[in-house]
């Protein structure tokens, strides 16, 4: 009410602008006195008052210092150039994803939302007219974004931001300014294979993640910071082979290496045959791999004939390989087991001496051809 007392003026009025204020003038002189002839409310008051301290919504330095952000934090601010008192209306959202999509090495991303919630009702809703800023962390060595925006009363607004990071990453923390609410939606995503050791937040396997208000509720020290940390456990883990299977699809073969495996199909001395193999993560081909291919005289008991491995191919996705290899008689429907050594994941794990089976379904259809 008082708000719209004050903006109901005559504009070209100099006397009733001037005066505009004074009904809020009245209203503190009564404040005051009613508040200092009641000396029992005194107590109440001044915890009101230590709250809003406490809790940076009113900043007084040396009295709340740690209300501010931190070099490690991503920091948000509105800045409100304009637009009346349409700020309360904003409902503001910032996502953050961290994803580490190899040993160190990650993917930042994040996404910013704003939705002018309010109806146009002036002078309480009217468009909102500003600047937004989001601050990184000083070790991602990012520039400051900002952003000028003007939302009208329902409309949107939303930006992105993409980045890599090439280091230790171990918290991940959103300061709030003081007089605004945020939301905020924080992921991280551990490189596959690794858990955490210790976390401050939900999470399972190798992601966590929080969804939070800022500032918290009820009001407490820090209420304006979300952070998360954790220790990750290293992968300790063999990686395996999830598909093995004999194959003629050569559309799967690399473009770099069809001539030379199209000689050896041609080959009429023997026969080149394939099988695509996929592993459980990615790994890395060494001086040492070795695959052997043993004939299991499953299906075939009177013919032994162990195929000769001529090349394995690891393909861009690192969780795929061709195995190319030579037989001197085909062997309908017959069984070959293969072993694997010299495949390391990314941790230096060794891909263990299991065996798995690989079945010859296609010769029988060659032949008949």
């Amino acid at each position: 009410d008082l708000t719209r007392l004050v903006a109901n003026t005559d504009r070209h009025d100099e006397q009733a602008l001037k005066d505009r204020k004074s009904p809020l003038a009245s209203l503190g002189k009564k404040l005051v006195w009613k508040t200092l002839l009641k000396p029992w409310q005194w107590p109440k008051i001044s915890r009101g008052f230590a709250d809003l301290i406490q809790d940076g919504d009113i900043y007084i330095p040396y009295i709340s210092p740690e209300i501010k952000p931190e070099a490690n934090d991503f920091a948000f601010y509105e800045w409100n150039l304009g637009g009346g008192k349409s700020s309360r209306f904003l409902d503001k959202r910032l996502e953050i994803s961290a994803r580490e999509i190899s040993p160190n090495h990650w993917k930042i991303r994040g996404n910013f939302f704003v939705e002018h919630l309010g109806q146009y009702d002036e002078p309480l809703a009217q468009d909102w007219k500003g600047l937004f800023e989001l601050k990184f962390p000083a070790k991602f060595q990012q520039d400051d974004l900002r952003f000028p925006a003007k939302l009208a009363p329902g409309e949107t607004w939303q930006e992105w931001f993409d980045f890599d990071y090439d280091g230790e990453i171990s918290d991940l923390s959103v300061f709030n300014q003081r007089g605004q609410r945020l939301k905020i939606d924080l992921k991280v995503s551990l490189y596959g294979q690794q858990t955490f050791a210790e976390a401050n937040f939900p999470h399972h396997e190798n992601v966590g993640n929080v969804y939070e208000v800022l500032p918290k509720s009820p009001p407490q020290s820090g209420a304006r910071r979300e952070k998360m940390v954790w220790k990750a456990q290293a992968d300790q883990i063999s990686p395996f082979v999830t598909l093995h299977e004999w194959t003629d699809n050569r559309e799967i073969i690399p473009e770099k290496f069809r001539g030379k495996w199209s000689d050896f199909f041609r080959n009429n001395s023997r026969k080149f045959n394939f099988a695509e193999i996929h592993f459980s993560e990615p790994v890395t081909l060494t001086a040492q791999t070795g695959v052997e291919i043993t004939d299991k005289n499953f299906t075939n008991k009177e013919i032994t004939d162990d195929p000769v491995l001529e090349e394995i191919l690891l393909l861009d996705d690192r969780r795929t390989a061709l195995l190319g290899f030579w037989q001197n008689q085909i062997q309908p429907k017959e069984r070959f087991a293969l072993k694997f050594r010299g495949i390391l994941d990314d941790f230096g794990n060794e891909i263990s001496l299991q065996k798995y089976t690989i079945i010859d379904k296609l010769s029988e259809n060659s032949l008949e051809k």
